[in-house]
Parts: C-alpha cells; structure tokens; sequence
C-alpha cells in the first residue's frame, strides 16, 4: 500500500492524501488525517465484488471516521448503495446531523469527480470542525492513482 500526501486544498483547506491498494481488503483501519473526520473519494471499478467485501470496506471507512464518501468507477451506484446499507444497520441516529454523506458519478470522468469532491463538498455541523482531510482512495488501479 502506498499512501502520499499531496498537499492542502486552497479552497476547502483541506489535507489531501492519496492512498493506493491492491483490495478492498488492503485498505487500512485508521488515516493519518488532520481531526478525526475525513471526506473519501473512492475510486474503484468493484463490480466484481461481492457484498460482503463492499460492507466490510464500508464498515471499516465509517468506524475510522469517514463523514463523505463520493464513489466512481465501475459498480460505484451499488458501492454507494451498500455504503448507506452499512451506516443504517450501523450508526444511523435520527436525532442529530449525524448523517454520512453519499453519492456516486457513474457517468463522470475521473477529473470531473475529483473536482466535485474537492470542491463541492459540504459537511453537516456534526463533523465540520473536525473534518480537514480529503482521501482519495483507490482501490486496485496504480494507473488511475498515478492521474490522480
């Protein structure tokens, strides 16, 4: 695994990290990130894996404090889909803002998603303070990493 960091967004003033496995599997349990709460832009082209895999990355990116997660690749609508699975079952509270933020571009390029992360991610109040880091992940592609 391979993870670089790439700087700071002069917009978001956000940390931006780059992280690059081979698996789903690979992917590690906590993020050096600035606070607690991080925005992940998962770039995985999953649409050979099962569920099960998708819950378990889900699980592990909610539990090591993940408040957006933006999906592209192929499958990404059922990646996103299962990622809402998992936080309701998981974590939901309908008494606070404690929501994780969810959505998937199968129909964007790569930059046109990143841009969209980066740029036009807004956190609830829950984790806004605490939430100064943008991870991109991705998932099984040193290529799509390298043009990232």
């Amino acid at each position: 695994m391979s993870a670089v960091f790439s700087g700071c967004d002069v917009q978001s003033k956000r940390k931006l990290i780059l992280h690059s496995v081979r698996s789903a599997f690979d992917v590690p349990d906590a993020f050096l990130t600035d606070g607690y709460y991080f925005i992940a832009m998962l770039v995985w082209d999953a649409e050979r894996a099962g569920d099960r895999e998708v819950l378990q990355l889900a699980r592990k990116l909610i539990n090591a404090g993940c408040a957006c997660i933006w999906c592209w690749g192929g499958g990404c609508e059922r990646v996103h889909d299962l990622f809402d699975e998992a936080w309701v079952a998981d974590v939901v509270d309908d008494e606070t803002e404690n929501v994780l933020m969810t959505t998937w571009h199968a129909d964007e390029t790569l930059d046109s998603f990143i841009y969209f992360a980066l740029r036009r991610t807004k956190v609830t109040s829950k984790y806004a303070g605490e939430c100064r880091t943008s991870i991109a992940l991705v998932i099984g592609d040193t290529n799509r990493a390298s043009a990232i």
